[in-house]
């Protein structure tokens, strides 16, 4: 119903409210959410919201992070949290239910160090003796104890220790016992000294527990123990099982496990997958172990060349120019018959996210975010404006196919050579231009780019102020390509 029908959601209670957003946060079409509620709201509405909305904003702001935005719902949370900060909240369970929401908020998108800080000064600062406020206290306890191993504060051995005192008090509901018992598991693979293989048999005991929500993540976790086990294809088999079930905040995880495995065995991926770790756009790369083995130590090797369903990378000055290419170094499509069309910023920076992306996809709140992060116009403004984008992609014959509420690019059916910068370089014909031409006027800028006259004079104008070519003193009406 909700789905169909917005206003039916805006007449219900918050506490409905809440209950609606935290049943959707993993099934719901977040394309249409952020028609729920006005997302940018003024100081004045702000502070005339009544407290149970506060949860509702909250957990709002958690689905947004879950789906890709979680820039945007950190700006949400931010704001909120300091709204909660100077009212007086009466209500207990609704002040430590928020607690609880903003702390599950820091870790679904790893901020461990944020979990840790904000849930001790919640549990430091509990002084209310409510038996109602016990499952907010044993959640926030937890979400503290798995950040601390999870950050090497603490040792296996006392993480245990703890965990057990914790376990007393969790609901005994198998919901419940589910959540707590896979996030243990999971927490230990990832971070214990331990042999991985000793939670072999809880973890496939947890994977077979009905409804377990958190399965997809424990799967994953048993990609980790079959790789140090050395079952290198199983895992990648695994792998290709799995990647349709997570939440788009866990992505960075599913990368970092195929960048390992690619890492272990080079040839073990598939064409799309091994560009997907080369250049998925929603993690730092020089973070993970053994990057260099994938990304190299050249930075003179400046693009993804993408060809004959290969990826390797090269300098860009250096590869041929051809036809059909799409050149997204800079920013523009050479044709099969060698004409040049251009493209505009938003739709380069369109196609390099999903391109990068690959075989996962982007999500619309993914997308909308990369692409509008500095907007404050009200997202679901936005979200239709990154609509608008893909739609003119579509229709300029580009292979986007939306699939599961994502968006991707079909390399299959898309026969051109494809340029993709490895660095967040702004995107420019420039370089196309410096790569094929000794120099330049207004002239070559109109038959090499297929532009009308005064745009040539403009991308002269603008690329002379920003000190990329100078005048030629020999030759009036001829521009030289400054090198950096």
């Amino acid at each position: 119903m909700i789905k169909k029908n917005v206003s039916a959601f805006r007449k219900l209670s918050w506490k409905e409210k809440n209950d609606v957003l935290v049943k959707l946060t993993w099934e719901f079409d977040h394309t249409k959410a952020v028609d729920l509620l006005p997302l940018e709201l003024s100081p004045f509405d702000l502070g005339n919201l009544p407290d149970e909305a506060l949860q509702t904003y909250l957990l709002f702001a958690k689905m947004m992070a879950n789906n890709g935005a979680e820039q945007f719902a950190l700006r949400i949370l931010k704001k909120f949290k300091a709204e909660i900060e100077v009212r007086k909240i009466s209500n207990s369970v609704l002040l430590y239910a928020i607690h609880s929401t903003i702390i599950g908020f820091y870790g679904d998108i790893g901020m461990d160090e944020e979990t840790i800080f904000y849930g001790e000064k919640v549990l430091k600062e509990n002084v209310i003796n409510d038996p109602q406020l016990e499952r907010f206290i044993t959640y926030i306890s937890w979400k503290v104890l798995f950040a601390k191993l999870s950050l090497g504060k603490i040792s296996t051995e006392n993480f245990l220790q703890q965990y057990e005192t914790i376990k007393k008090q969790i609901p005994q509901d198998p919901k419940s016992l589910n959540y707590y018992e896979s996030e243990k598991v999971i927490t230990l693979i990832m971070n214990s000294t331990w042999p991985l293989e000793k939670f072999l048999k809880e973890c496939d005991h947890l994977i077979a527990q009905p409804e377990n929500h958190m399965a997809p993540f424990l799967l994953l976790s048993k990609v980790r123990i079959l790789q140090n086990a050395g079952k290198l294809k199983e895992a990648y088999e695994l792998c290709n099982q799995i990647k349709d079930d997570f939440p788009p905040s866990a992505f960075r995880y599913y990368v970092y496990y195929i960048s390992q495995l690619n890492a272990l065995c080079y040839d073990i991926l598939s064409f799309t997958d091994s560009i997907l770790v080369r250049a998925y756009p929603f993690v730092d790369f020089s973070l993970y172990k053994d990057s260099n083995k994938i990304h190299g130590h050249n930075l003179d090797l400046d693009v993804w060349h993408i060809a004959n369903k290969k990826i390797s990378s090269q300098k860009y000055e250096d590869i041929p120019s051809q036809a059909p290419c799409l050149d997204l170094k800079a920013a523009l499509v050479v044709l099969p018959q060698g004409k040049v069309e251009l493209l505009s910023p938003l739709r380069t920076q369109v196609l390099k996210l999903l391109l990068g992306s690959s075989t996962l996809g982007c999500t619309p709140m993914q997308l909308t975010e990369k692409l509008f992060l500095n907007e404050s116009i009200d997202f679901k403004y936005l979200i239709k404006r990154m609509e608008d984008v893909v739609s003119q992609l579509i229709k300029l014959g580009f292979p986007i196919y939306r699939k599961e509420k994502r968006l991707y690019f079909d390399f299959e059916s898309y026969n051109s050579t494809i340029i993709l910068p490895r660095t967040n370089e702004t995107s420019n014909p420039l370089f196309y231009l410096k790569k094929n031409l000794p120099a330049i006027n207004s002239k070559t800028l109109c038959s090499t780019l297929n532009i009308s006259r005064a745009s040539s004079w403009n991308y002269i104008a603008e690329w002379t102020k920003e000190g990329l070519i100078k005048k030629d003193p020999l030759q009036p009406g001829k521009y030289l390509f400054i090198n950096r």
